[in-house]
C-alpha cells in the first residue's frame, strides 16, 4: 500500500539533503513515478 499523503516538510528536508525523487529503487520504481501513478499532484509539485 502506498502512503498517499505526502508530508511536505519531510520531502523538502530530504530534497535539501540530496534525495533524488527520480532515482529508482531495486524494484525499478522512483518516487516521482509513483506519485504520478497514484495521482498525488500535491506531492509531485514538490519534486519539481
Amino acid at each position: 500500500m502506498f502512503a498517499y499523503r505526502g508530508r511536505g516538510e519531510l520531502i523538502e528536508l530530504l530534497r535539501r539533503h540530496g534525495a533524488d525523487p527520480h532515482q529508482a529503487n531495486l524494484s525499478g520504481q522512483a518516487p516521482a513515478g509513483l506519485v504520478r501513478l497514484i495521482a498525488n499532484y500535491d506531492v509531485e509539485k514538490l519534486f519539481g
